[in-house]
């Protein structure tokens, strides 16, 4: 049985809401673990970075050194959902 576990939503979360979102919360989870739920075909970042190839990783981490090292601010803009 699927379980949903997350310590970090106590604080905005009351144990009487959980309850009645519970089932929900379970069927959202399974849908993902199946990637069987609408917009399924877009669930590749469940697998990161576990699916990124040691060349992307390092790419990135390039990308990352050149930023800090040419910008004092970085702004991302339009970033959000399954992209995080």
């Amino acid at each position: 049985m699927l379980e949903f576990l997350d310590s970090l939503t106590g604080d905005f979360i009351g144990a009487h809401e959980y309850e009645q979102m519970r089932d929900q919360l379970l069927t959202a989870r399974g849908q993902l673990d199946g990637r069987s739920g609408p917009g399924s075909e877009f669930t590749g970042w469940l697998d990161l970075p576990v699916a990124l190839s040691a060349e992307e990783l390092e790419s990135i981490r390039l990308a990352a050194l050149q930023i800090r090292e040419q910008f004092e601010i970085l702004i991302i803009v339009g970033i959000g959902g399954s992209y995080l």
